[in-house]
């Protein structure tokens, strides 16, 4: 693996990622409440759910790049989680994007001589884990996708 001076390209896949999914963000918002907290069955998490584990997970991660100390709850972010009112929702869809951005800002500040640092604990890379959050929220965005698609049919 070669080094490299700059996090642009890696930020610029962030930016594919987050800001090409024009289906994600119309999703998201067009969700009926109702459905956003419905599970499509016993073993898969609905909409809602899947938004505040990336959002959170998302977050530790950004804190964790920033070099701070983050622990992994036990439920890893997972919970039931069903929204009470369009506002209640709009938060936490408006919370995940921002958390987007966040993401592409801290990513951009890290520089060579640190993104092939250790995190704090010594496990992996900042640059192994910045690949991981891109694995991450992709996989998830697919679940999104499938289960949206799901609930339409319902």
């Amino acid at each position: 693996m070669t080094k490299s001076n700059d996090m642009h390209p890696i930020c610029e896949q962030f930016k594919r990622l987050y800001n090409d999914n024009v289906w994600l963000r119309k999703t998201l918002y067009n969700l009926p409440i109702d459905l956003a907290s419905k599970r499509i069955c016993e073993s898969v998490h609905s909409c809602v759910a899947i938004v505040v584990h990336i959002d959170k997970w998302r977050r530790l991660t950004i804190d964790q790049l920033l070099g701070k100390e983050v622990e992994l709850p036990c439920d890893n972010f997972f919970s039931e989680f069903t929204v009470k009112s369009r506002g209640e929702y709009d938060s936490l869809i408006d919370s995940f994007f921002s958390s987007e951005s966040i993401a592409i800002e801290t990513i951009y500040g890290i520089t060579n001589e640190k993104h092939f640092a250790n995190d704090p604990y010594g496990n992996r890379t900042k640059y192994a884990t910045i690949l991981g959050m891109y694995e991450h929220d992709s996989y998830h965005f697919g679940q999104v996708r499938v289960i949206s698609k799901f609930l339409d049919r319902q």
